[in-house]
């Protein structure tokens, strides 16, 4: 499995920054060796995971519009 498919693995519930690190060094064995590589391993996985959050909060808030019967377009701004 390469790296960017890991990427499916985060809906599941086994993800792992770990798992994620050993699949590269399969394919680039001197790859993640520093503290500050790991950090940014890290730290580009936590923006991933919020991005996901705030998409499916997104999705959640307009899916719940249409359910209501309210209005099920976003409201465009009034031109000024």
């Amino acid at each position: 499995m390469s790296p960017v498919s890991s990427l499916q693995q985060i809906n599941t519930t086994d993800f792992s920054i770990m798992n994620i690190v050993l699949q590269l060094r399969r394919q680039r064995p001197s790859a993640v060796q520093t503290k500050e590589q790991y950090q940014f391993i890290f730290t580009a996985a936590v923006c991933l995971f919020e991005r996901l959050l705030k998409a499916a909060a997104d999705r959640q808030l307009y899916s719940n519009l249409s359910q209501n019967g309210k209005n099920d377009t976003v409201p465009t701004p009034p031109v000024q």
